[in-house]
């Protein structure tokens, strides 16, 4: 149940980060039409890494690091972006590489999920626990689009602001909000069953 309401709470504060960033190069930026859909493709590019890569990943680094690692880069990569503004060269192709590098962590997340929530689940009990975690999951995927949603659409962001001499726009704050939600998620790692695996559920890895 607590890993559940982690991955939950992560997935809020990190999986409208996509979308986002696609937005803030049509509007917040104003790049081109052509250039959105192929920094979409950078995106999915990282997805296809992540899962090919989460093998190996997994068996150099373990699953401990493994999601410590991807829980710090759900932190900067979001932070990145909000210092990623017009006044940087070339912030089109910077955002495509950091939304490579969150997809790719993305990917690896997922995987993670699934590996931990079947060593949690009771022999037979897989399946069940499995949509049990899921359906937090996409709660909390479902959710933070929905908040961000409604913060773009309400005009409670101011459209323009300065932070030491950087003109930031409502997506830029968006961005910095998640950021501070993946770090606020800090206090819940001891969920995680990996980086505390002695505790009194059921856990098999």
């Amino acid at each position: 149940m607590s890993f559940s309401v982690y991955v939950c709470c992560l997935s809020a504060a990190f999986c409208s980060l996509a979308p986002l960033v696609l937005l803030y190069l049509k509007k917040g930026i104003g790049c081109g039409d052509n250039v959105v859909q192929t920094v979409s493709s950078v995106g999915i590019a990282g997805l296809i890494c992540g899962y090919f890569f989460y093998g190996p990943l997994l068996a150099k680094i373990g699953m401990k690091w493994l999601q410590l690692i991807t829980h710090a880069l759900y932190i900067a990569i979001p932070f990145l972006l909000f210092l990623c503004g017009k006044g940087m060269p070339a912030p089109a192709w910077i955002a495509g590489g950091l939304l490579f590098i969150g997809n790719f962590a993305f990917a690896c997340f997922n995987c993670s999920f699934s590996r931990e929530t079947l060593a949690l689940a009771r022999p037979g009990n897989s399946v069940m626990a499995m949509a049990f975690c899921q359906t937090y999951q996409q709660l909390g995927m479902g959710s933070g689009r929905v908040i961000t949603s409604f913060l773009l659409g309400s005009g409670m962001l101011a459209t323009q602001w300065n932070w030491h001499g950087l003109s930031v726009c409502n997506y830029q704050t968006l961005f910095l909000i998640e950021a501070f939600f993946g770090l606020f998620c800090l206090i819940m790692l001891f969920c995680i069953p990996a980086v505390v695996p002695k505790h009194e559920d059921y856990y098999e890895p």
